[in-house]
């Protein structure tokens, strides 16, 4: 047996603690602004898989007896003569059958987890959980103290144009990142766009008021999209139709 034999066993078990990983980052925030680093990506993938390979071994030790020794040989690559290929034949189709519970239940373990810390903001208050994307925590409003009461978010986004400055203000559909992590495109729905040159030392005036207000030009269609290359800089408002909500939660970066 040759070593790489045993390294990709090694990699094959350790599958379970990958499938956590993979579960508890999927969703909108799976879009990473940071890398982390390889180490640090199977840190977090290695202890899951060792803990959910311990508790499933001794799950199966209980109804099968399972031979430690042969298992370690083909881990370390060992001499052909030391193995007992004719058990590990008999068994392949049960050892496979047991990954891949294991990866099923890794990966319903990863989603569980994932909403435990979401419902409890364990992310915000420990960072080794917290996702790595920024933009996530603004956009969504988990920024905020009381997230749950974000009903919509609205975004006025300044940009650059061949008539000067625009802001466009609508309500957040999606956005999408760029490979470096920057905005590559927001679209947004309600959309109106006024000139920055047009701004007034008036009072601030909601979304609600922009169609009674003459700057702003109601613009036609379902989506409108801004390309993140044209960004200036954008502004975030929360809002909540809880009754109660006296105003809604804004934030400007």
């Amino acid at each position: 047996m040759n070593i790489a034999f045993g390294t990709a066993l090694i990699l094959f078990l350790l599958f379970p603690g990958f499938a956590v990983r993979y579960s508890f980052l999927q969703g909108p925030y799976s879009r990473k602004v940071s890398r982390p680093s390889i180490t640090e990506e199977l840190f977090w993938s290695i202890l899951p898989a060792i803990a959910i390979q311990f508790i499933g071994f001794e799950i199966v030790s209980l109804y099968y007896k399972i031979s430690i020794s042969d298992f370690y040989y083909l881990l370390i690559g060992a001499d052909k003569s030391t193995i007992n290929f004719a058990l590990i034949a008999n068994s392949i189709f049960e050892f496979l059958a047991y990954q891949i519970t294991l990866i099923i239940i890794s990966l319903l373990i990863g989603y569980s987890f994932r909403i435990v810390v979401l419902r409890n903001s364990w992310d915000k208050k420990f960072s080794f959980l917290k996702i790595k994307n920024d933009w996530y925590y603004l956009f969504s409003g988990r920024i905020l103290d009381n997230p749950e009461n974000v009903e919509f978010v609205q975004v006025d986004v300044l940009v650059n144009s061949d008539h000067g400055s625009v802001i466009y203000c609508g309500i957040l559909n999606n956005y999408y990142l760029s490979p470096d992590g920057s905005i590559d495109k927001i679209y947004l729905l309600n959309v109106y766009r006024r000139s920055f040159s047009s701004d007034s030392t008036e009072e601030t005036k909601n979304f609600l008021d922009k169609e009674l207000d003459d700057r702003y030009y109601n613009m036609p269609g379902e989506y409108f999209v801004v390309f993140g290359h044209k960004i200036i800089n954008i502004n975030v408002t929360y809002y909540s139709l809880i009754e109660d909500e006296a105003e809604a939660n804004k934030m400007n970066i």
